[in-house]
């Protein structure tokens, strides 16, 4: 069976599939955190961004953490602290550079396709398809593994930003290289 032109103009496009990417950012003078969080290993002068397509797909959830280092893979049973900090716009998916207000300069070193995710409020997991070329690594599947730490639990969690997560990394069952 054909479809007529009008059929096919009016379906909707497929859903595109959400993104994430991994930001290094070195921060400049102006750059703050709260100060609860300033012990925080994920503040340091160098620390990674990591960026979440929601399923709103409007913002990007983000946390930062210590410079995980390389070469990949790193060691599955560490646990790195992690700070859920502010939404991120788009455009951060693709952005590199100076990000004004003497704030610093960011430079993707990681990015790919989230093929599975599951937000709980104490629990974020999601698997995702990874490209990076400062890893070498294209199309491995990763499991990435935020959970709120035990001191934040119960904790007023009317904003989840500026609490403190770890975070845990596990190659999935799928994985190739």
């Amino acid at each position: 069976m054909t479809s007529s032109r009008s059929d096919e103009l009016s379906r909707e496009p497929p859903t595109p599939t959400p993104r994430f990417a991994i930001l290094r950012h070195h921060v400049g003078r102006a750059f703050r955190r709260e100060p609860r969080c300033e012990d925080a290993t994920a503040v340091q002068p160098v620390h990674w961004d990591w960026l979440f397509q929601t399923p709103m797909g409007e913002r990007l959830s983000t946390w930062s953490t210590e410079e995980l280092g390389s070469p990949f893979p790193w060691d599955e049973t560490q646990r790195y602290e992690a700070i859920r900090i502010a939404d991120h716009r788009l455009k951060y998916l693709d952005y590199e550079g100076d990000i004004g207000g003497d704030r610093g300069t960011v430079r993707r070193i990681a990015e790919g396709a989230i093929v599975r995710f599951d937000l709980g409020s104490d629990l974020v997991h999601f698997r995702v398809k990874m490209h990076s070329d400062a890893f070498d690594l294209y199309g491995g599947l990763l499991d990435l593994r935020f959970e709120r730490s035990r001191l934040e639990t119960g904790a007023d969690q009317s904003s989840d930003t500026l609490s403190r997560w770890t975070l845990g990394i596990e190659k999935s069952i799928e994985f190739s290289e």
